[in-house]
């Protein structure tokens, strides 16, 4: 199995412990019977650490709000399923409106001792609501009235604790609507013993809690790392992505920063809620389209951005009470991006883009999560589930941080590779000028010098300029008998002025980084040797010791003051090589050059290279694996 592999599946692994052991957190969702508006419990043990959900047939009141001496008595409109928009119920052969006001009842039977204390939880209601217990008023969202006029919307979830006036008790919840396209009873009741309900409240608000501080925190980071790095778009549009995400999470859910701004009416929140979902898909497809970049995508981004855009405007010209009707259409533009944007994945796939695989199944997720609650939110389905966008975001977004973590390595190695590429095609002009140089002042007078020359010249191009990539390792000989050669041309120019000597070790099989050793050899020659009137003498040591390979090149030439070694290492000067072959050593191997010089005393270039550390400790592990299963195969 290749080492890749296993840290995927370690890093899955962990993420499904992560998830098993936040959701062992939780309090249980158990759902209770409830039909013809009343709800049996009585057989319902309440000590478990669980909440019942009380989904199922309600009485329901229309254009009434009914209190509890008369709800007695009482004859309901309509027997409904709850929850469920009350869009959805028929009235005499009429769908309802979605503006409006209504009593909901529900009568609650328990084995419980009268003052036992019980709490409710539940969603927000669209648009103002007051529940009760019997007579008594446990929770109040906005101000519920029978006109737009006396209404004051409010868009917050609602916990209430209570003590039960028997075991028999009535829920009363009292809903006006005139701020939405649709009202009613819309999300799930949950009712519990005071300490269950309020784990499960705090549950609740705690994973989205966390999962807000993990999107804004990742929103913050990318968008620095792309202020830092602006050719990096597909950071800016994760930023967004994320933030974007943030919100309509805290809307869908527990409110829990929205909550806290009193002043934010709900025609202001349902804004918020329309504009964010309207273009998490648009950012998404941004995302997506930056990392796989195909002539698909680039039309399908121009033509999802003229929707986007005419969806928003109808946002900001009409009022909520009209746009909120769209909500079907809005559904169908996000699922139309999602689903382009996992067109665009396979696209790129096909086509062999990396990481496809890990990109999709990160779509999967948020796609899967994203149906299910949509569904659930409109009541096609009704599960004990609940809200799984919390899951599903927050896998999503530990996958996609592994697909940009590959990007950016990809997008540095591609910059790392082109740097290097650069970097030699500096060192190389200066030798050549040099050479011809020679070759025109020899021909005169020595043809057959010259053509020993040009025989080291056409060697040194052919090794100089044949490889594949600029990464290229080589054979330690290789690199050894372009030295050679080097020095043979530069002798011509030198003659006696210039003595090699080489101690090198037997074992010459080991593999160097291309070109790493000549432009050192180059620079004590030129800088070194050559403004001696005398000339001088350049000792090249190559030995093997612990797994690392050490060179040393010595020269008595004229040395550097130590200015002019710094401005040399930090490309402040002409020096031919020490600053590029210092540059590509830490790239390589996080350590570059030691070099020991003084004036009259000539100078020592010295730098190491782990012997197996061709691409880092994983190609050491790779090639550990690759001898294991050579042995098994074996046996």
């Amino acid at each position: 199995m290749k080492i890749t592999n296993i840290k995927y599946i370690f890093l899955f692994t962990l993420l499904a412990l992560l998830y098993v052991f936040v959701n062992s957190l939780s309090v249980s969702r158990q759902t209770a019977r409830v039909q013809d508006g009343v709800a049996d419990l009585s057989s319902k043990d309440f000590t478990n650490h669980s909440v019942f959900t009380l989904k199922g047939n309600w009485d329901f009141y229309w254009n009434q709000f009914i209190y509890y001496p008369e709800i007695q008595t009482a004859v309901p409109d309509l027997s409904v399923r709850v929850p469920n928009m009350w869009t959805k119920y028929e009235l005499n052969g009429k769908p309802l409106p979605g503006r409006g006001y209504a009593t909901y009842r529900l009568h609650v039977i328990t084995g419980l001792k009268p003052g036992t204390k019980l709490g409710l939880n539940m969603n927000a209601i669209l648009s103002a609501s007051r529940i009760y217990i019997n007579d008594s008023l446990v929770s109040v969202s906005g101000a519920a009235a029978v006109d737009g006029l006396h209404e004051t919307g409010r868009y917050k979830p609602q916990t209430a604790y209570f003590p039960i006036p028997s075991k028999e008790f009535d829920i009363i919840i009292q809903i006006s609507n005139f701020e939405y396209a649709r009202g009613g009873f819309h999300n799930n009741l949950y009712l519990g013993t005071e300490n269950n309900i309020g784990a499960f409240h705090a549950y609740s608000i705690g994973k989205e809690l966390f999962l807000l501080g993990v999107l804004v925190i990742i929103s913050l980071f990318y968008l620095t790392v792309f202020l830092m790095r602006t050719e990096l778009l597909s950071y800016l549009y994760y930023s967004c992505l994320a933030i974007l995400t943030a919100i309509m999470v805290d809307i869908v859910g527990e409110n829990t920063i929205v909550g806290m701004m009193e002043y934010l009416s709900i025609k202001n929140i349902m804004f918020f809620w329309y504009l964010s979902t309207n273009w998490v898909p648009y950012f998404y497809l941004l995302f997506t389209h930056e990392l796989v970049k195909t002539r698909f995508s680039s039309i399908v981004i121009k033509i999802y951005l003229g929707i986007t855009v005419i969806l928003q405007v109808l946002f900001l010209l009409i009022p909520v009470t009209e746009y909120s009707a769209l909500t079907t259409l809005s559904n169908l533009h996000d699922l139309f991006g999602y689903l382009l944007a996992f067109v665009i994945v396979i696209e790129g796939v096909r086509k062999g883009y990396p990481d496809g695989w890990l990109h999709l199944l990160s779509m999967f997720i948020a796609l899967i999560c994203y149906l299910h609650d949509l569904l659930y939110m409109i009541n096609v389905i009704n599960d004990n589930l609940g809200e799984t966008l919390y899951a599903g975001m927050f896998q999503f977004i530990f996958l996609q941080m592994i697909v940009q973590i590959n990007y950016v390595k990809r997008f540095y190695d591609r910059n790392t590779t082109l740097e290097i590429a650069f970097l030699q095609a500096q060192i190389k002009p200066h030798f050549l000028y040099n050479t011809i140089n020679s070759f025109i002042a020899v021909s005169y007078d020595s043809p057959e010098k010259a053509r020993h020359l040009m025989m080291d010249f056409a060697y040194y191009l052919r090794r100089n300029f044949n490889f594949k990539d600029i990464n290229q390792f080589v054979r330690l000989s290789d690199e050894i008998e372009l030295v050679k050669h080097y020095i043979n041309i530069e002798k011509v120019r030198f003659e006696e002025r210039l003595e090699v000597t080489y101690d090198i070790c037997e074992d010459k099989d080991m593999e160097i980084p291309f070109l790493m050793l000549q432009p050192i050899i180059e620079n004590a020659i030129i800088h070194g040797i050559l403004p001696k009137e005398q000339g001088g003498r350049v000792e090249i040591r190559i030995g093997k010791s612990n797994g690392i390979l050490e060179f040393n090149v010595r020269d008595n030439g004229i040395g550097m003051t130590p200015d002019t070694l710094k401005a040399i290492l930090k490309n402040n000067t002409e020096g031919i090589g020490l600053y590029n072959i210092n540059n590509r050593l830490q790239k390589l191997y996080g350590k570059g050059l030691h070099i020991i010089s003084n004036p009259g005393n000539g100078t020592e270039v010295s730098f190491h290279i782990p012997l197996f550390k061709k691409s880092g400790l994983f190609q050491i592990v790779k090639q550990a694996v690759r001898q294991k299963n050579k042995q098994k195969r074996l046996y």
